[in-house]
């Protein structure tokens, strides 16, 4: 055995361990980790968070999904035919003074509840829209779409307020940021269709189940759950049986997760029914109350459904006992329940996509979820773990957020008749169910789900492409006839910008450099709030501990205390902040046995500071070798940013390469000058890395400088005009790629950050600007205002070949209609009248029009370029 003095010397000579970093704590919040830990100290924040959950929640959803559906939601007419056929008949709800009896044209209005156009009727009465004749009201749109957009607004509010209190704050308000953003939900949401008060209605009516099922700690759970009935009978309202499939879930939910299958639980349910005696012992507490009829209690399901059918039958009732038929010649009872529900579902009705298979709502959800769609492998990853009947609140709402996708699948992949917006009602189910990955992998960290990750990240690319190649996708969302002419010049006509120029590409890739390079810049150079913290805790006590702490080693009849036992490895385990170790007292009877070892104690001190020195020296060798490199890279990102700005604000009149070239020169005396003011060991490798930038950039700058501006190639690929085709394409691709450099450098912060800011953004440009231009094609208010202040008295107008509802609408039914097989002799006849006459007609119709009024007639287009669609023409 070798003696005490040789293990001391091999265990000198072993080399320390290399001591890893400890992690960074994971923020407990995205506000916290982008404004740091100091964020919690600021008198507002703290008012903030006193305030109770959750009005927290209502206020920045609320004001979140306002701010994104409001603006410019009645800057344009109402889109054709949907939009100005349910508002017709709300039109004609207002004027006859009947809202229980629909009326479209010259006939009954069977095919549709009355719920969307109770909503429209009531926002033409609020802002007068039908004060007066001929032009309707200025705010005619403002006042029919707004009460959809409150619904909206409100379902998503109630949803981010169920699952904030059944999960986590944080996954409460990813489901309604994730709803927001979504295209097809803010799309519709700008629709006065039957479909928008059907899905918001359905989220409200899962929200409170939610809370009334899964939330322990409400005080108002009967509330709950007779709004959750309230809701319900509001989305049969809205969209006829399909208003049911909030029950359906739930009864699907109860029977895998809460009833009790045994032979056991069913005599036990039988014997509550039989038993007097049963039911009074389960009353005194001696039993439990067998689980259905339990939960049957819970949920009020008695006095629930008589509030159901208090809300949903009345108005189905009278329909189906009146005795009238619409202008097919159909009763309310077999128009609505037989044809417009049972062979909707099974032999097709008005589809204009007959045969579609099961992957038709796939490619369709893919668009109407994007960017999220990115997000989706990891969502169904979170929930494949998922037991049935966990003991977790947060398990079970993710289970019924599962069955309201998958079932809401099941039936409209099956159902006969198919409408790219008919995967709406999916969409608040993968909201949720997106929102819990979310909430997984802040805590978790991008390594732990690199594989979805890896998988979204093929989506997202695959998706994103389809839909920059081809935005026609998006309008196709939520129209009627996909064969509609898009207005292709909106999406491949230069954006302009300036009065003298067009944007370019450069433009773009200039504002990325800054605006990345700024990030990196802030990130690198000035600390957080914990940061200085830390620093200054640690110069404190660094201050009041000397440099060579003594360290006495206890006797081992001592037995100290666990976390003092070792002080040597204590300090090799915390290499970065080195502290002083005391020993702790010896216990009583030990000071002569202690005093009698100086020796040991006096080598101990000498020895326990060499293990953890070399941990430190290569721990900080590498913590500055990859300080260094991470602001060499955000000079460099800044600079070029820079560089790229003086061409582009000079419109071209200076070359890129010889500003980038500078940009290089001026990265290489950084680099140079961190060399120098660094530690020797690394000061090499460093003048290597700031020759190569050297010589980068004198050859850029010799080449920009020294050369014709007409030569420099990268000017001219930076003056590529861009329109709305390429720059959601770029912005796409920039997004993905700082993504993926997130995820890669583990930056949650930066993660979450631009992904969240590119949805937010991209929903309030298609929002704000994007619909509003798109708009112009799909409406006749546009056409009907230049007729209403161009004609004059006397002077009538009438739609050629046209069934696009939208004439009949915005004329108040006082428009010709020459639909028939007679057409042409009507419309002769028509403009036989002394004076000048008006004409409506679809651009691919204008020949036969003019063929049909006569060469002795003068046809004048007004305004030809104003709808891709429809034109408006006066005949003299």
């Amino acid at each position: 055995m070798a003696s005490d003095g040789e293990q001391q010397q091999q265990q000198e000579q072993k080399p320390a361990p290399e001591q890893k970093p400890a992690p960074e704590p994971v923020p407990e919040s995205f506000v916290e980790g982008l404004l740091g830990k100091d964020i919690s100290t600021e008198k507002w924040f703290q008012r903030w968070v006193a305030l109770p959950l959750s009005l927290r929640v209502v206020l920045l959803m609320g004001g979140l999904s306002l701010g994104v559906f409001l603006p410019y939601l009645g800057a344009v007419g109402l889109w054709d035919p949907w939009e100005t056929h349910y508002g017709e008949v709300a039109r004609m709800m207002v004027v006859r003074r009947d809202y229980v009896f629909p009326w479209w044209e010259n006939a009954w209005f069977f095919s549709k509840p009355p719920m969307t156009m109770w909503m429209q009727a009531l926002g033409i009465q609020v802002v007068d829209a039908l004060r007066g004749t001929g032009e309707l009201g200025r705010y005619t749109e403002w006042g029919m779409r707004t009460p959809f957009a409150l619904l909206s607004a409100a379902a998503v509010t109630l949803l981010s307020l169920a699952v904030s209190r059944v999960v986590s704050v944080r996954a409460g308000l990813a489901t309604g940021f994730v709803l927001v953003t979504m295209p097809l939900y803010f799309l519709l949401t700008r629709q006065t269709v039957t479909d928008t008060p059907f899905v918001t209605t359905m989220i409200c009516a899962m929200a409170c189940a939610f809370i009334g099922q899964l939330d322990d700690t409400t005080k108002h759970r009967s509330a709950w759950w007779y709004a959750f009935y309230v809701f319900l009978g509001l989305a049969v309202l809205a969209k006829g049986l399909l208003g049911v499939l909030p029950a359906a879930f739930l009864l699907i939910y109860a029977l895998l997760a809460v009833i009790p299958w045994s032979w056991a639980a069913g005599q036990e349910h039988v014997r509550w029914l039989w038993s007097r005696t049963f039911r009074k012992e389960v009353r005194e507490g001696k039993r439990a109350m067998p689980v259905l009829w339990g939960q049957m209690f819970r949920m009020r399901l008695g006095t629930g459904f008589l509030v159901f059918c208090g809300v949903a039958v009345p108005w189905y009732l009278t329909l189906s006992l009146f005795p009238e038929v619409d202008d097919e010649g159909k009763g309310f009872f077999y128009r609505f329940f037989i044809h417009d529900h049972l062979n909707r579902l099974t032999a097709g009705v008005h589809t204009t996509t007959p045969g579609g298979t099961f992957i038709y709502f796939i490619e369709q959800g893919g668009y109407a979820i994007f960017p999220w769609v990115a997000l989706l492998p990891g969502a169904f990853a979170v929930v494949s773990r998922l037991k049935l009947r966990s003991a977790s609140k947060a398990d079970h709402l993710a289970l019924l957020a599962v069955l309201w996708v998958a079932f809401s699948f099941w039936l409209l992949a099956s159902s006969a008749t198919k409408f790219h917006h008919y995967v709406f009602p999916i969409l608040p189910g993968l909201a949720i169910l997106i929102a819990l990955f979310i909430d997984r992998l802040w805590k978790d960290g991008p390594a732990e789900h690199a594989v979805s990750l890896l998988f979204g990240l093929v989506l997202f690319i695959l998706v994103g492409k389809d839909l920059a190649e081809t935005p026609k996708n998006f309008t196709d969302l939520f129209v009627y006839n996909y064969d509609r002419p898009y207005p292709t010049e909106l999406v491949t006509k230069p954006i302009p910008f300036w009065d003298s120029r067009s944007l370019w590409i450069g433009d773009f890739v200039t504002a990325a450099l800054l605006a990345l390079g700024a990030y990196l810049v802030i990130e690198v150079f000035v600390p957080k709030s914990g940061d200085k913290k830390a620093k200054a805790a640690a110069g404190s006590e660094a201050t009041a501990t000397p440099a060579t702490a003594t360290v006495e080693t206890a006797p081992a009849e001592a037995k100290p205390e666990p976390a003092l036992a070792a002080p040597v490895t204590a300090v090799a385990k915390d290499a970065a902040e080195p502290q002083a170790a005391e020993a702790p007292a010896p216990a009583a009877g030990t000071e002569a046995q202690a005093s009698e070892t100086p020796a040991t104690a006096v080598t101990t001190e000498a020895k326990a500071p060499e293990a953890p020195a070399t941990a430190v020296a290569s721990t900080a060798g590498k913590a500055a070798e990859d300080v260094t490199g991470s602001r060499s890279t955000a000079i460099a990102t800044l600079l070029c940013g820079g560089a790229m700005l003086v061409p582009m604000y000079t419109e071209g009149k200076v070359t890129a390469m010889g500003p980038l070239g500078v940009a290089g020169l001026v990265t290489a005396a950084f680099c140079v000058f961190e060399a120098l003011r660094g530690p020797k060991a690394l000061r090499t490798s460093r003048l290597l890395y700031a020759a190569a930038w050297a010589v980068a950039g004198g050859g850029l700058a010799a080449a920009g400088f020294g050369r014709p501006i007409g030569t420099d190639a990268l000017l001219r690929a930076l003056q590529e005009p861009i329109n709305v085709r390429k720059g959601m394409g770029f912005v796409f691709a920039v997004a993905g790629v700082l993504a993926v450099v997130a995820a890669l450098k583990q930056a949650r912060v930066m993660l979450f950050g631009v992904f969240w800011a590119f949805a937010i953004c991209f929903a309030c440009w298609f929002n704000w600007n994007h619909w509003v231009k798109l708009s112009h094609h799909w409406t006749q208010r546009d056409l009907f205002w230049r007729y209403y202040r161009q004609h004059r008295p006397g002077e009538p107008i009438a739609a050629f070949q046209m069934n696009w509802r939208g004439e009949t609408f915005y004329s108040r039914n006082t428009v010709e209609q020459f639909r028939l097989g007679d057409a042409n002799v009507r419309l002769r006849n028509f403009v036989a009248q002394p004076g000048r006459e008006w004409v409506l007609v679809e651009h691919g119709r204008l020949t036969a029009l003019t063929s049909a009024v006569g060469a002795d007639k003068k046809v004048t287009i007004i305004d030809r370029d104003i709808n891709n669609k429809f034109v408006l023409v006066a005949v003299d």
